[in-house]
């Protein structure tokens, strides 16, 4: 059965301003990215972690008969729930001499000088991204009971930690709750069903298990599989690819998923000025990602056994005499075998010796040997696209990308 979510709607509005409970009153407790320009403690409208919030107003009039105070955190989501993109918000708040926005519990306090905040909500699908808009309509099958729960729960009764505050009988469903506010269409199935049943997780551990010990091999027909379980990936269809790219704006979505891995490389979630065309990125694969790995699955694994096999047949031959320019400007070392593709990238069978190879021109190497360096640049910019196919069977090799690509992932 798909496992059931809360999902959101595109014409919910977004502000991105989180308060709490304090006995200081109601005070901001994070600022997001979005319409506020949050960053976490500030925001690029003057609004601060800390900062008390005494009232709200809504569209343009800023008088008594339209003002709405604020006596509790409920209150202000249960306010910004009322309002629709395009809408005008305006926080009445003051920073108190007392307030401590660093505190682990940000602290406000009396008095501090009253500022109005004005916001123009906006749309909630354009800031918050995937999360919270259910599967996407995939199904992901239940969890039977594994090895263990019954045992758990037996153990958790006995030593009296089920039924009393904050037990297990009150964590798991708590688990479940949060799973079904968060899940998202890009959501892994053995990750979702971990906390839907996190007892009897060794039975989704199992079956991955399974597939792992198959693919020790190193088929392609079972580490594809492997892939395709965990990832929960199609089967390669390239017209329903094809037909789910039609109207994308590709040269933007690259730059907005490069600007978002660049972003995490520090970062654990979207922010900084980018943070619009980050959460864009996300947005913009839903329903997308799993038809594009696929393909890549599918024709990845048959290029590397076709490559294999040409490099193979080549990879005891005496290293060549003559080099072309284009090629020694992109390998340092013996070459054993080079052939040019169609795309004018080159697949090069290097020698035992240490290797150097330039990546935005050669998409395939072989190597048997030696301490080699690949050095790789911003994908797109590599005729290749950025893919590439690197069997290397020994030695302490190094993978450089001194720019600001995402990889390499080997």
């Amino acid at each position: 059965k798909s496992q059931p979510a809360e999902t959101q709607t595109a014409e919910d509005g977004y502000v991105g301003i989180s308060v709490r409970d304090t006995p200081e009153g109601v005070v901001v407790g994070w600022i997001f990215p979005g319409p506020a320009g949050g960053d976490g403690f500030n925001s690029s409208l003057g609004l601060t972690r800390g900062d008390n919030i005494d009232a709200v107003y809504k569209g343009n009039a800023i008088d008594d008969e339209h003002r709405v105070v604020i006596e509790s955190a409920q209150a202000f989501k249960d306010f910004i729930a009322t309002l629709t993109p395009g809408e005008t918000l305006t926080i009445e708040a003051r920073r108190s001499p007392e307030a401590v926005p660093t505190a682990s519990i940000p602290k406000g306090g009396p008095g501090g000088e009253v500022t109005t905040y004005t916001i123009t909500v906006a749309p909630k699908s354009r800031w918050t991204g995937t999360i919270k808009r259910g599967l996407g309509g995939r199904t992901i099958a239940e969890v039977p009971e594994g090895e263990f729960e019954a045992l758990i729960l037996d153990l958790a009764a006995e030593v009296g930690v089920r039924k009393v505050e904050g037990g297990l009988d009150g964590l798991l469903p708590y688990l479940q709750r949060v799973q079904k506010t968060n899940l998202d269409p890009n959501s892994l199935p053995c990750v979702v069903r971990g906390f839907a049943r996190p007892l009897s997780i060794d039975t989704v551990e199992g079956e991955i298990a399974r597939l792992a010990g198959r693919a020790a091999d190193g088929s392609p027909e079972h580490v594809g599989a492997l892939v395709a379980q965990v990832l929960d990936l199609p089967k390669h269809d390239e017209a329903a690819r094809l037909a789910a790219m039609e109207g994308v704006d590709l040269a933007q979505l690259r730059d907005d998923l490069r600007g978002l891995v660049a972003w995490q490389r520090t970062q654990i979630s979207v922010g900084g000025v980018g943070a619009e065309s980050q959460i864009r990125g996300i947005n913009t694969t839903q329903g997308r990602v799993g038809l594009h790995l696929a393909r890549l699955l599918h024709e990845g694994y048959a290029a590397a056994a076709a490559w294999e096999q040409t490099a193979g047949e080549h990879a005891e031959a005496e290293p060549m005499g003559e080099i072309t320019e284009k090629v020694r400007a992109a390998v340092a070392g013996d070459i054993l075998f080079v052939v040019v593709f169609d795309d004018g990238s080159i697949g090069v069978v290097g020698g035992p010796g240490a290797n150097t190879y330039d990546m935005t021109v050669v998409s395939k190497v072989y190597e048997p040997g030696g301490d080699d360096e690949y050095n790789f640049a911003q994908a797109d910019d590599a005729p290749m696209g950025g893919n590439h196919h690197i069997i290397d069977l020994a030695g302490n090799d190094t993978y450089e990308a001194t720019t600001g690509f995402a990889g390499p992932g080997v």
